[in-house]
């Protein structure tokens, strides 16, 4: 079986609270990369900011700054290689 891939999005706040960890953090990864921009993309809409305009880094991950209302924010979409093997 090829490597797999799966994706997660991430929103992080910028300045003074960085140091408190995310604001949103996909709770099951998605099996696409659009899945997951979707997912980040529905929590900006929802925190009255947006459009996300997507910068691609490199083949495994994609971020986008947000300048808004309640703040500076970094969205990231990144992927992880599913282990290899059976679940133990």
């Amino acid at each position: 079986m090829p490597d797999r891939r799966a994706w997660g999005a991430m929103i992080w706040p910028l300045g003074v609270a960085d140091a408190f960890g995310a604001v949103r953090i996909s709770q099951r990864l998605h099996w696409t990369q659009r899945a997951a921009c979707a997912e980040a993309e529905a929590w900006v809409r929802e925190m009255g900011a947006g459009p996300i305009e997507w910068r691609v880094l490199d083949e495994q991950v994609v971020m986008a700054t947000l300048d808004h209302g309640t703040g500076h924010h970094l969205v990231v979409v990144r992927s992880v290689l599913l282990p290899k093997g059976e679940p133990r």
